[in-house]
């Protein structure tokens, strides 16, 4: 399952999610499901992007190791400049991206 911050991203609540935040939220829950998505995950993700989201996150203190790398790409394809900067000063690393995307990628 999700936690509230996470649903709340997710579904774009904006008038929730910095009610969660400002009462303890853990910004670094991970989905009981898979282990793998956090808030922050939902708030990258390709056709929901929402920079003011993404900073009130890692304000917060989200740990950007547990997103998928490949995200970085999705960013980078979708032009979300100022994104993808702000996720590598948080820490993701560009090299983190697996070698066959990133192959991938010089294809197009």
């Amino acid at each position: 399952g999700f936690s509230p911050l996470m649903f709340a991203v997710r579904n774009s609540f904006e008038c929730i999610i910095p009610i969660l935040l400002d009462s303890g939220a853990d910004v670094n829950a991970v989905s009981v499901k898979d282990n793998t998505k956090t808030a922050i995950s939902f708030a990258t993700y390709k056709y929901f992007i929402n920079e003011s989201y993404i900073s009130a996150l890692l304000e917060r203190g989200a740990n950007t190791s547990y997103m998928n790398p490949d995200i970085l790409l999705s960013l980078i394809t979708n032009r979300e400049t100022d994104v993808v900067v702000k996720l590598i000063q948080h820490g993701l690393a560009p090299a983190d991206v697996p070698l066959k995307t990133r192959m991938s990628v010089r294809r197009i």
